[in-house]
């Protein structure tokens, strides 16, 4: 007996021993109603063994002692409460980085916390719960999680039965979290225990103390007693369990299967082929026989049929299975079992073709469709229902027999691209004569269809307050309806509502006008007799929105799929595409181009083509005004004599091309960083209503990001980005942060906001992973999709001319800045587009307009020299 580190420690007498040490310290503490135990390593298997009042004043003691002196243990005695925890130890085949380290701790605790909410829903977890400590370092992994959430009346029994319990829930967890659960180690759930506390280290490995996991904010801001496992906090849940609930259940290890039948799998038996004859080219593939798992679709596991050395751990097997992971990427990854690495060894390089096949299966397995639909059809072409009151009874009224018709309900219509919201449109206005009409459309080829044959006013002719019967708008200009006029017997029509609603969040669009033309917008929602909204990629979040105005909205769903069979290449490399084109040009071949490059590659990929010989338009917002104008308005007459057509987002809601027989295929060149999202992108290709071939070639840039893609995830982001509130990055001067009662950044609650907040999801949906949702999209659409991951062969001239021609462009694009004169300061802003490249002439040049706008000076000879120079 010894006292030191202010407690009593026994340790080990051999000629008075009539009792362990760890006896002795039980019944000293009992006499001296002690509630916490500790041990301490004085030697490779040598423990000295104390206890003290509580845990505070354990640690209170603990603070004071040196690091070099720091080998302690909890003591999880006997029947003793305690916390939930776990211990993993994982001894890794060679020597790892830290980061590696870091990236394995942090994939194993996701695993943990997936399969453990699995198994005890009832009480669930979430990494707020946790507390984590790391003594990890090199080779090996070493993980305590302590969760004073959940207490256990015992360690032995019942906490013991816990895990027993759950660990053999872990077959059905996929094969990659199985292999990382199995290094939870399953025999420290013994009477008296001993558990290493948070700072200590292992006698004979003083350089890996037990420190917070770095990677895990909570466990860095808890408190040290939140680290203790017989320290149940004061709002600690009691697991309600006995032995007898947790009953082992039969083994179910996922040692091989001695039966030889193939388990069906979910995924596409294409694609099962596919990767089955990839595997059958490895030298490996003569040891195993393929299985496809059940529950995972992309592992497939490999039951070994031969001796062999393993690729993974480099050793001789002889009855050690192994798996196969199929990445979203297309490669394929070989697991050994026996491996203690989860990443596996690539077998197989990204391909594309397989990554398409991938994305197809998973998109065929979630078909898009509206949550609340109340009028559900099948018809290729929209039915002619629901467009105008039905015929009236006679009901007495004022003393007067009256007709009265039930009004029909508002519409909102979701239906495909060529599935007739036009000619619907029509109808519907020629149903109902006697009422007046407000039209809102982001399309200038409907504006042009209601002016020439319904005879709508445009807003184009509309210089001031307007008050007729029949007109047709776009957003920017709604502050020109006379709102008291456009209450009574009123039918909105909202055509793109998805795009309108983009465009309303638009400070560009509208200008000084904004507000005005949000609550010209609400108010005819709210007012008119009847809505008809109409778009091709109608959401729950804008149906919500819609609904939130009015009551009386129903939703029609049409699941015709008007692009079914169409083919979609998708191409793994932009100038594999660009000889693709001119290959098709070289045959004879009529194209139509879509692209969100900027204006500078696309004007240079028509510049090459061009030079080429080929005969061909290109619009981009380089072009002028009046020729986009009229193009988009005789875009029939236009293509007739051209090989292809080039256009970027500048015009696409403005063109609606119907001539048959002309177009052969539609090319589309999508860049992620245009923010333009997917479902503009689709729009953009089917401006073309007939294509011969029935055939889209698309390139698409892989970037990734991570941004937030719902609605209360956009709000949680803007409310953190204290730029925004500062006015360092202003992005929208609609846009309102508010503060609550609690001095928290908020975002409102009405119309315009959630528009916003909605737009923001949808375009990160797209920023996030571009490709991936354009495939799911259009395999929904109905498309045939497939990748072709080939690419053009080193030194090939079609990327340096490219290049070249993208240089000559902009050489010309500064030359006019340079000497550009007293150009308006709306040409100077068009032109200084990428100043970052211009020289010291070009910039003064770019500085004498950026003084006339700062000083408002409209002579250009007012700006002296000496004065722009300085």
């Amino acid at each position: 007996m010894e006292h030191k580190f202010e407690s009593t420690y026994f340790k080990s007498d051999k000629k008075k021993q009539t009792q362990g040490p760890q006896a002795r310290s039980y019944e000293w503490g009992d006499r001296n109603s002690h509630q916490f135990f500790v041990a301490i390593a004085t030697g490779p298997a040598y423990f000295e063994y104390s206890s003290y009042k509580d845990p505070a004043r354990f640690l209170e003691a603990y603070a004071s002692i040196p690091d070099a002196d720091r080998c302690f243990f909890e003591q999880i005695r006997e029947g003793q409460t305690c916390n939930e925890y776990y211990d993993i130890e994982w001894t890794l085949g060679q020597v790892a980085d830290k980061s590696d380290i870091l990236r394995w701790e942090q994939q194993m605790f996701t695993a943990f916390l997936n399969a453990r909410n699995q198994y005890a829903p009832d009480y669930p977890l979430d990494t707020a719960h946790c507390r984590v400590l790391s003594a990890s370092k090199n080779k090996k992994i070493s993980l305590h999680i302590i969760i004073p959430t959940y207490v256990f009346e015992n360690n032995h029994q019942h906490l013991n039965a816990f895990f027993l319990a759950f660990k053999d829930t872990w077959s059905s967890a996929s094969d990659e979290d199985s292999a990382l659960l199995d290094h939870i180690d399953d025999v420290v759930y013994t009477r008296n225990r001993n558990m290493r506390i948070l700072g200590s280290c292992k006698f004979k490995d003083t350089g890996r103390p037990l420190q917070r996991a770095q990677w895990h904010e909570p466990s860095m801001v808890a408190e040290d007693e939140e680290f203790l496992i017989t320290n149940p906090g004061p709002d600690s849940i009691q697991v309600a369990c006995s032995t007898q609930e947790f009953v082992r259940a039969p083994s179910t290890s996922r040692s091989p299967r001695t039966c030889h039948e193939q388990v069906q799998s979910t995924m596409p038996q294409q694609l099962v082929d596919t990767v089955r004859a990839k595997f059958m080219q490895m030298p490996q593939a003569t040891q195993f026989k393929m299985h496809c798992k059940q529950d995972c679709a992309m592992i497939f596991r490999l039951e070994r049929i031969s001796d062999g050395l393993c690729i993974v751990c480099k050793r001789e097997h002889t009855r050690d299975n192994a798996y196969l992971r199929l990445a979203e990427s297309g490669a394929i990854f070989f697991h050994c079992r026996r491996s203690c690495s989860p990443v596996g060894v690539e077998v197989r390089k990204r391909d594309l073709a397989l990554a398409v096949d991938i994305e197809v299966a998973m998109a065929l397995q979630t078909p898009r469709e509206l949550t609340n639909v109340d009028i559900l059809d099948d018809a290729r072409f929209m039915p002619q229902d629901h467009l105008a009151p039905p015929s009236g009874h006679l009901q007495l009224g004022q003393g007067n027999l009256e007709i009265h018709r039930q009004q029909p309900p508002s519409l909102l219509i979701r239906r495909d691209t060529g599935g007739g919201k036009t000619v619907f449109t029509e109808a519907l206005v020629k149903a109902n004569k006697k009422s007046r009409f407000v039209a809102i459309t982001c399309r200038r080829s409907l504006a042009d269809m209601l002016d020439a044959r319904l005879c709508f006013e445009n807003y184009q002719d509309i210089s001031d307050i307007t008050a007729c019967d029949r007109v047709v708008v776009q957003a920017e200009s709604l502050y020109k309806l006379n709102l008291k006029f456009y209450c009574e017997d009123t039918i909105l029509i909202l055509d793109e509502v998805s795009s309108l609603m983009k465009q309303m969040c638009s400070d560009k669009t509208h200008g000084k006008m904004h507000n005005l033309n949000l609550h010209v917008f609400k108010r005819l929602i709210e007012r008119a007799t009847r809505v008809i909204a109409l778009d091709a990629d109608l959401c729950d979040e804008e149906v919500d929105i819609m609904k939130s105005l009015r009551r009386d909205f129903k939703v029609w769903n049409n699941t015709f799929q008007q692009q079914k069979d169409d083919k979609v290449v998708l191409f793994d490399d932009k100038m594999k595409l660009v000889h693709e084109i001119l290959d098709l040009l070289r045959r004879g071949k009529r194209l139509w181009i879509s692209s969100t490059m900027s204006a500078r590659c696309t004007e240079a990929l028509h510049a090459m083509l061009t030079k080429a010989g080929y005969k061909g338009e290109c619009v981009t917002k380089n072009v002028d005004e009046a020729f986009k104008r009229d193009t988009s308005r005789d875009i029939n007459n236009v293509m007739a004599d051209l090989e292809y057509f080039i256009h970027t987002p500048t015009i696409s809601v403005g063109v609606d091309y119907n001539v048959k027989g002309h177009v052969d295929q539609v090319i589309g060149i999508f860049s992620t960083y245009s923010g333009v999202d997917v479902e503009s992108s689709m729009q953009m290709m089917r401006r073309v209503r007939h294509v011969n071939d029935k055939t889209y070639l698309v390139y698409v840039d892989a970037a990734v990001k991570d941004l937030p893609a719902t609605a209360s995830e956009v709000k949680d982001w803007i409310c953190n980005q204290l730029d925004i509130v500062t006015g360092k990055k202003l992005w929208s001067s609609t846009l309102k942060l508010q503060f609550d009662d609690a001095n928290n950044l908020t975002i409102p609650d009405d119309l315009y906001h959630r528009m916003y907040c909605m737009y923001m999801a949808k375009k990160h949906l797209s920023t996030n992973n571009f490709r991936s949702r354009l495939i799911r999209r259009m395999t929904q659409a109905g498309c045939i999709v497939t990748g072709r991951g080939n690419k053009l062969p080193r030194g090939h001239p079609i990327p340096k001319e490219l290049k070249e021609k993208e240089k000559e462009i902009a050489a010309a694009w500064h030359q006019q800045i340079a000497s550009a004169g007293a150009i308006s300061l709306d040409e100077f802003e068009k032109l200084s587009h990428g100043t970052r490249e211009l020289d010291s002439d070009q910039r003064a040049s770019v500085h004498r307009f950026a003084l006339m706008r700062a000083y408002n000076v409209q002579e250009h000879g007012t700006i002296t020299e000496e004065w722009v120079r300085a």
